[in-house]
């Protein structure tokens, strides 16, 4: 049997999203690279089986980076932000939802979802620093940190994720 992805990021994402309607043009796709002619059901539920084995062996900041990157579940979303809202406090720091929300946004390259969790449009480093009392510097500096926190919860996720799809012949390559 051939790999029914091509990757570890193609597995979660695919996990992480919403089944689209278009799902029949990835299978064309998938034909003419030789895989599996799964049909749009197969996948849906081969796409459910990677997101239950995320969720049991991938770190809950790794999930909710993915939830960040690719879900349009606003519920999820919140929950998402809130974890990534309490990894980033610290004793005498906390930072608004509103906050972590427009940087999780920037950081995923999708400020058309901001508007609608936050109410609120993207800010600017020297506007953040306003709002929280604090200098621009530090405000940059903070969203530098919680940008490095997505992007490293992402990187290991995909990494473990990588390690467990290979051994289980869902993507290619050697373990």
């Amino acid at each position: 049997m051939n790999e029914p992805y091509e990757d570890a990021y193609t597995a979660i994402r695919r996990a992480y999203s919403m089944p689209r309607a278009q799902a029949s043009s990835l299978n064309l796709q998938r034909k003419e690279r030789g895989h599996d002619d799964l049909d749009r059901m197969e996948m849906i539920a081969q796409d459910a089986m990677v997101r239950v084995m995320a969720e049991q062996h991938c770190g809950k900041l790794s999930q909710a980076s993915w939830v960040v990157l690719w879900s349009d579940d606003p519920e999820l979303m919140i929950v998402a932000l809130k974890q990534f809202q309490a990894a980033f406090a610290k004793p005498g720091r906390t930072a608004p939802l509103g906050w972590v929300a427009d940087i999780s946004q920037q950081w995923a390259n999708r400020k058309d979802r901001t508007a609608r969790i936050t109410a609120a449009p993207t800010r600017s480093d020297t506007e953040w620093g306003g709002i929280l009392g604090i200098d621009r510097r530090t405000a940059g500096a903070w969203r530098r940190e919680l940008q490095e926190q997505l992007h490293t919860a992402n990187r290991s996720g995909l990494q473990t994720a990588g390690y467990i799809l290979k051994s289980r012949g869902l993507i290619p390559g050697e373990l």
